[in-house]
Parts: structure tokens; C-alpha cells; sequence
């Protein structure tokens, strides 16, 4: 347990480490909460310090090639920006009980968030219990994500940080 807590750290912090954004001064580089991990794909949400409010929402997991890893971000410049993603989980979050009693198969499509700066699209669907989340970057590689439900407090919990570094 200790060497996988120490893998999975490692390879956040490079992945925020090489997550730089161009169009600000500043990069990605404090993650906040925990790491979420289905698969070989990793999730996680990040902040920046310093002049400007920035956050993204960034997943990790194998390249086309399968042998090199990716990362696929989308980012957050600002509180509006920002509401848009706490709007797509809250709905997806209360769309659960529906999800589970839903006899032809509970999928519902929630919604997208276009970050035109990356190019990057965040997709967010639940499917009975869970909730994904589809990463499309801008050389239209997907990375997905899914939600496991004992994780939908601890991740509510983050959403909830990132909503306070930008003010409520």
C-alpha cells in the first residue's frame, strides 16, 4: 500500500510539474485533495499560486501508443468558468438516483465544458452508480475517467476547496 501511495504521488506530481500554461504567467502546481485512480488512469484537481486564479481538472493514463502515459487538462481561469464545472457535477451527482433505477440501462449525458485555450473538452456522463468523465485533447486522444462511488464525498470535498480558492 505504501509503494502504490508513493507511485501514485509521484506521478501527479509530474504531472503537475509539466502542466504548463501558456496563456498565463503561472503553472498548475498545487494539487488539491486526493487522487482519484480507476485503471491505469489518474485524476486529480490542481490550482496555481500566484497573480491570477487558475485551476484544472486533469487526468492521466496511457497514450495512443500504450507505452508512454499521457495527461489531458482542462482549465479554470475563473470563478464563471469555474461554476460551469461545479454545475456539471452537482447535476451529474443528483442524477445517481435516477441513474440506478433506471431500467434501460440508467445513462445520462450532463453536459461539456470547452476550454478553448488548450482546446481540450471535458464530457461528463453518469451510467448507473458511476460518474465519467471524458477527457478529448486537442489531438483528440480520450482519456475517461470514471467516478467510483465511495469516492463521490472525498471528491465533493475538492470541488468544494477549489470553489473556495476562487470565492465562493
Amino acid at each position: 500500500m505504501r509503494f502504490r501511495a508513493l507511485l501514485v504521488g509521484s506521478l501527479v506530481w509530474f504531472l503537475l510539474g509539466s502542466e504548463p500554461v501558456s496563456a498565463w504567467a503561472q503553472t498548475v502546481d498545487t494539487q488539491v485533495g486526493d487522487t482519484f485512480i480507476y485503471g491505469q488512469n489518474y485524476m486529480c484537481l490542481a490550482t496555481a499560486h500566484g497573480d491570477q486564479r487558475l485551476a484544472a481538472f486533469i487526468v492521466r493514463g496511457p497514450g495512443p501508443d500504450k507505452d508512454e502515459p499521457i495527461s489531458t487538462a482542462v482549465y479554470f481561469s475563473n470563478k464563471a468558468e469555474w461554476d460551469r464545472f461545479v454545475s456539471l457535477w452537482s447535476q451529474a451527482h443528483a442524477k445517481l438516483p435516477a441513474a440506478r433505477d433506471n431500467s434501460n440501462g440508467g445513462s445520462f449525458d450532463i453536459g461539456n465544458y470547452e476550454d478553448e485555450g488548450v482546446q481540450g473538452l471535458l464530457k461528463v456522463k453518469v451510467e448507473d452508480e458511476h460518474i465519467y468523465f471524458y477527457m478529448i485533447d486537442k489531438r483528440k486522444w480520450v482519456l475517461v475517467f470514471r467516478l467510483e462511488p465511495k469516492d463521490f464525498d472525498a471528491f465533493g470535498r475538492n470541488v468544494e476547496k477549489v470553489s473556495d480558492y476562487f470565492g465562493k
